[in-house]
């Protein structure tokens, strides 16, 4: 078994070693754009990490708009991105889709989703009170409002869920029959 287990260690450093010297020359860590990139960027450099190649074009644009919109782009907006010779042309992508009314139905989409804004839970919110919430939703989204503040306001929501909405998270969490500490578990899980 010993013998088994130093054969492959060797089988293994060789396949290594080999893989190594066919690769392609170390890629350059890209420069930073933002204290996200310095931190990324620098734990690679430290832990060795060797970045992928830049996307192209194309790539980027397809990628980014799924990300921000949940979306492919458009045979139109593809083409004039890649005809477009702007030194800025990805970050200017990018401020295009967050202020697109497709981001705000996507992230509106994806925050109803994880907070479960729904009509059909205990009969306690209702279809006024689910309506209420997602246009809640859908207005911080477009809005821009940083995650503490709509955090903040979904947790210490107080009042009637069918005219103030934040109030209807609260309500949603609501664990009838259990203990209060179920709720407040379930709430927590939720944000």
């Amino acid at each position: 078994a010993r013998a088994a287990r130093a054969s492959r260690v060797a089988a293994e450093a060789r396949f290594a070693a080999r893989s190594r010297s066919a690769s392609s020359p170390r890629a350059a860590i890209p420069a930073s754009v933002n204290f996200i990139d310095d931190h990324i960027f620098g734990k690679m450099a430290a832990d060795g990490i060797e970045p992928a190649p830049q996307s192209s074009d194309a790539e980027f644009l397809r990628r980014v708009s799924l990300d921000l919109t949940g979306q492919i782009p458009s045979l139109a907006r593809a083409q004039q991105f890649l005809a477009s010779n702007s030194a800025t042309k990805r970050a200017d992508a990018i401020d295009s889709l967050i202020n697109s009314p497709a981001f705000v139905d996507y992230w509106t989409l994806y925050f109803s989703n994880r907070f479960q804004v729904t009509s059909a839970y205990y009969q306690l919110i209702g279809i006024p009170g689910r309506n209420l919430f997602h246009n809640y939703i859908r207005r911080l989204i477009s809005e821009d409002r940083p995650y503490n503040t709509f955090v903040t306001e979904l947790i210490t929501a107080t009042g009637d869920t069918h005219r103030l909405a934040p109030g209807n998270f609260l309500m949603r969490g609501v664990q009838q029959g259990d203990p209060i500490q179920d709720t407040w578990d379930t709430l927590v899980n939720e944000i």
